[in-house]
């Protein structure tokens, strides 16, 4: 596999506090079965920021603010339409809800949920999506 341009892609780890008790938000897609972040592509012209902010708000239905950047990810995933492995590269943005729900999703996901902050980072389907619920713990732990 030759390493092109990667397609870039910016998502959101969202956490609240409910009961004393640290909650990430994830959702699962029923085909294949995998539990994920709330991500997407970036489209022409936006910044990742506002793409991470968008796909949040499309994805899980709710209206979301910044608190830190998370850093990226990179894999490669299969393209498709053609088959062939393309590298992703995603920033991740440690985020919080900002104005509740916006009362629409797109649909993609099936289960849109909070979970305790570890549960959530032993569920997530990829390590990558792992570690960086991981970074994003310990950075509101910095900040408690």
């Amino acid at each position: 596999m030759t390493r092109e341009e990667p397609v870039r892609a910016a998502g959101g780890v969202v956490t609240r506090v409910r009961a004393g008790r640290r909650e990430v938000l994830v959702l699962h897609k029923g085909t294949p079965s995998e539990w994920r972040l709330p991500k997407g592509r970036i489209e022409p012209g936006e910044k990742p920021e506002q793409a991470a902010l968008r796909e949040v708000a499309e994805e899980t239905g709710l209206a979301c603010e910044v608190v830190a950047e998370l850093g990226e990810t990179e894999h490669p995933f299969p393209d498709r339409q053609t088959g062939r492995m393309l590298w992703k590269r995603t920033t991740f943005y440690l985020m919080r809800e900002a104005e509740g729900p916006t009362g629409e999703r797109d649909g993609v996901f099936d289960v849109v949920t909070w979970l305790p902050a570890e549960e959530a980072a032993e569920r997530l389907t990829f390590e990558t999506e792992r570690g960086v619920v991981r970074r994003a713990l310990k950075a509101v732990a910095r900040a408690d």
